[in-house]
């Protein structure tokens, strides 16, 4: 009876901290909640020793993790992808956040199994990163759909007299979503000392847009060797345009081939699934320690990277 206490307490722990992760990796709850204490003010009192002695432990596995990391040269990457999705998170405390849900994971399947602890603990722990991965990369997507007219836009005010810098500064007022964050960012980069060519490769960097970087070392070699920007930036704009074109069109023709590799992912699982409801009996022996667990999880792994080489495959770079 105890233990069932102390999992169920366990379990409780754990989703408290998936919980705050969830929130953590959000970032406008993270701007309120800063914007909140600011507001607050002198109206706060002082924090107890206990939240410090937290707060410096926190540090403590924060700065544990990222040695680690830096030992094995993943830090730098990390950070970039973190940048990317517009978290303002150090790679240590991504990770330390992630524990969160794979704990959770491992709990809740310790009730079901050793198997299914694993399993579940696994999709927990990979959940943030998963997540980190697709808010990126639809960044970078909005960031693609945008650069077109703002190439366009910065070609205008350039003829109209603007110097670069200000043509950049009207493109951020006037572009909405990831693109317009990340101008704003580089324009206040410039505006501390950053030499505006360091400052346009943060912003590439940041961005992971191919297109972003073309334009990026175009205007770098311009500012060097001298040349028409405005004409450059319209020849960039249709390139970008014609690129765009072209992707779309291998994309439906590569509809089918994605489609099987879903159908190809799913069909497993779904089979599993429906044998398990018809003829529970049936697969027990699969569910139980020893060589059925064995061949489920080589199972697990043969298809996992059947699915990854048909993703790769029907993947064509333009």
């Amino acid at each position: 009876m105890l233990s069932r206490y102390l999992l169920l307490l366990l379990i409780f722990g754990a989703v408290t901290w998936a919980v705050m992760a969830a929130l953590a990796l959000d970032p406008d709850f993270v701007r309120y909640m800063r914007a909140t204490v600011r507001r607050g003010g002198a109206q706060q009192e002082e924090p107890e020793p206990e939240t410090a002695e937290k707060v410096s432990l926190r540090m403590r596995l924060v700065a544990a993790i990222e040695s680690g990391l830096a030992r094995r040269s993943l830090s730098a990457g990390l950070t970039a992808r973190l940048r990317a999705a517009d978290l303002n998170l150090r790679p240590g405390e991504f990770l330390l956040i992630s524990l969160g849900p794979g704990l959770l994971g491992t709990l809740l399947g310790a009730i079901f199994g050793g198997l299914a602890a694993l399993l579940l603990g696994a999709v927990g722990l990979l959940a943030p990163t998963i997540l980190l991965v697709a808010r990126s990369q639809e960044r970078q997507k909005q960031i693609a759909a945008a650069l077109p007219d703002t190439l366009g836009t910065i070609s205008n005010a350039l003829r109209a007299g603007f110097s670069l810098l200000q043509a950049l500064d009207a493109c951020a007022r006037q572009t909405k979503g990831a693109l317009g964050q990340e101008l704003e960012r580089m324009l206040a980069e410039t505006r501390v000392g950053v030499p505006i060519d360091e400052a346009l490769e943060n912003l590439a960097t940041r961005a992971r847009s191919a297109d972003l970087e073309l334009m990026v070392t175009v205007v770098g070699i311009q500012r060097q060797v001298g040349g028409n920007l405005a004409e450059i930036l319209d020849r960039i704009q249709l390139t970008i345009r014609e690129r765009v074109r072209l992707q779309g069109e291998v994309r439906a023709l590569s509809a089918q081939g994605r489609t099987s590799a879903m159908v190809v992912g799913a069909m497993p699982i779904a089979l599993v699934a429906v044998m398990q409801v018809m003829s529970p009996t049936f697969l027990a022996p699969m569910w139980r320690p020893g060589p059925g667990q064995a061949l489920l999880l080589f199972a697990v792994f043969l298809q996992a990277i059947g699915f990854v080489a048909l993703r790769r495959i029907v993947r064509i770079e333009v």
